[in-house]
């Protein structure tokens, strides 16, 4: 029903109108606003994105493309909270989401220049009631997510929130030495991956 083009593109403009909302964001509210619709359009490109690495790939490779592509939104971890703390020092806050406008451009006109397929990325066919149930029912699966809800849910709130807070009030840190924490992770995430998955 929806394609892979239309859905990358949602997810970029989404991701574009919100760095556009947090540069001119006014209060709290605003920033939380915004902060939220970075978060669909990320899940809506992430989840296209996946989907068309798979079909492209072939079975014997499938596995280590994905790998990759994943750990793709580490790099950017890598390379963005360190820059990001840079600019942040330099600059001011508010130029990183308008430096990230830039770059969600980019990421649309790429998009526009590739070709997809025409099946559709999300159809009555490719997701069934019945297959979602079965799916729920099944205790290792439930196990599973459980297991990564957990591990996320620590993950961001210390990463997100904590370290953050801790870095400023009591190490007192700038952007930049904050960023480098967060850079040094994703590194260690990036390595994870490529060692782990099967070759």
């Amino acid at each position: 029903r929806f394609g892979r083009r239309p859905v990358l593109l949602v997810g970029f403009a989404l991701a574009m109108l919100s760095h556009l909302l947090a540069g001119f964001a006014q209060s709290y509210l605003e920033l939380i606003i915004a902060r939220m619709i970075v978060g669909a359009g990320s899940a809506l490109a992430m989840i296209a994105g996946v989907i068309y690495v798979s079909e492209i790939s072939s079975p014997s490779h499938r596995q280590q493309d994905i790998a990759r592509y994943q750990s793709m939104w580490s790099m950017g971890g890598i390379l963005g909270p360190t820059l990001g703390g840079l600019l942040s020092d330099n600059f001011g806050i508010r130029f990183i989401f308008f430096i990230a406008v830039g770059i969600t451009c980019i990421g649309i006109i790429i998009v526009l220049r590739m070709q997809f397929s025409q099946t559709p990325i999300l159809s009555r066919d490719t997701i069934q009631r019945s297959q979602l149930t079965a799916m729920i029912k099944n205790p290792i699966i439930l196990v599973l997510c459980t297991a990564t809800f957990i591990m996320f849910f620590m993950y961001s709130s210390i990463r997100g929130t904590m370290i953050p807070l801790y870095g400023v009030d009591i190490l007192q840190l700038t952007s930049t030495q904050i960023g480098i924490v967060f850079s040094i992770t994703s590194l260690v995430t990036v390595i994870g991956l490529n060692v782990l998955v099967p070759r």
